[in-house]
C-alpha cells in the first residue's frame, strides 16, 4: 500500500492510502509520515504549512455593574452631577442600565466614553484606558 499525497495547485489537499502509485495528481509520501493536507509542495519536495495567524483578541465584555466599577469616584461624580443637565450623558446612562452588559467594541460604548472625555468628565486619555482594560 501506498501514501498519496494528492497535490492541486502546490498544496496537498488530502493523503490517501492506495493500492497503486498511479493516481493522477499525487505524489508517493510512503516515506514522509508528516506530509499532510495544506503542507506545500514544490514539484521536488515537501514543506509544511505556514502557522496560522494568531485570532484577534477578543473585545472586553463587563456587566454594566463591573463597567462603572472601570470609573473612578471622582469620574463617577463628574458624570452624575452633569447628567440632569446633558441629555447626552443621560442616554449614554440609560443605555448602560438597560444594556446590562457592555462591550468595548460597541460604538455606543465608544461614543459614549470619547464624550465623557471630550466633556472633561474623564481625564485625556481614560476612554483608550477603560476599553483596553
Amino acid at each position: 500500500m501506498a501514501r498519496l499525497a494528492i497535490i492541486e495547485g502546490g498544496v496537498v489537499s488530502n493523503v490517501i492510502i492506495s493500492s497503486t502509485t498511479d493516481v493522477p495528481g499525487s505524489v508517493d509520501v510512503s516515506a514522509f509520515p508528516q506530509v499532510g493536507p495544506g503542507w506545500l509542495y514544490d514539484g521536488g519536495g515537501f514543506s509544511p504549512p505556514s502557522a496560522p495567524d494568531p485570532a484577534p483578541e477578543a473585545a472586553a465584555v463587563w456587566s454594566a455593574r463591573e463597567f462603572v466599577g472601570l470609573l473612578t469616584p471622582e469620574e463617577k461624580a463628574s458624570i452624575m452631577g452633569a447628567s440632569g443637565a446633558d441629555p447626552i450623558i443621560q442616554t449614554f446612562l440609560f443605555t448602560l442600565q438597560v444594556a446590562g452588559i457592555v462591550h468595548a467594541d460597541d460604538q455606543d460604548t465608544i461614543a459614549g466614553l470619547a464624550y465623557m472625555e471630550a466633556q472633561g468628565h474623564i481625564a485625556p486619555g481614560r476612554a483608550a484606558e477603560i476599553l483596553s482594560s
